[in-house]
């Protein structure tokens, strides 16, 4: 049986869309969470995941961040957005202002929209894409980074 490769659905200007198998904890040569930990810095980056979308928001944070672990992330932190005055929060923007990743999952879209929309949080998400710092999201993550995910926000 030929091993299924799980690649990149689609990256663009940084963005690295996953999809269910990376989800579902099955890895390839090409898994992104790798892509992720790679071009955020490896050991010495500093990812944030922001589960806010996930059915179970602190068990995805604390899977997500062993699995980062274990490919070789350096610092991880699980950043937890549960209302809208915590992405607007300053502690929040400040540890995101200091990533170099971003891994945002679940596919809530609604939920991730009403909480971050319009927020300091979801702004300085699109500016340190801007500086270059590598987002890795599901879809409705990558949704709600609106066209700018295609276009360089």
């Amino acid at each position: 049986m030929q091993t299924p490769e799980y690649s990149l659905e689609k990256r663009t200007h940084r963005v690295l869309l996953l999809d269910d198998d990376v989800l579902s904890g099955a890895s390839g040569a090409t898994d992104p969470l790798c892509a992720l930990v790679s071009q955020s810095g490896q050991r010495s980056g500093r990812i944030v995941i922001l589960p806010a979308a996930a059915p179970d928001p602190v068990d995805w944070g604390r899977r997500f961040a062993r699995r980062l672990l274990t490919l070789g992330a350096g610092l991880v932190t699980v950043l937890h957005v549960e209302t809208r005055s915590h992405a607007n929060d300053e502690n929040a923007v400040i540890v995101m202002t200091q990533a170099t990743g971003i891994l945002m999952l679940g596919d809530q879209h609604e939920l991730l929209t009403s909480l971050l929309e319009e927020t300091e949080l979801l702004r300085t998400i699109r500016q340190r894409q801007r500086e270059g710092c590598v987002i890795a999201a599901t879809r409705a993550g990558y949704s709600l980074l609106g066209s700018g995910a295609g276009s360089g926000l």
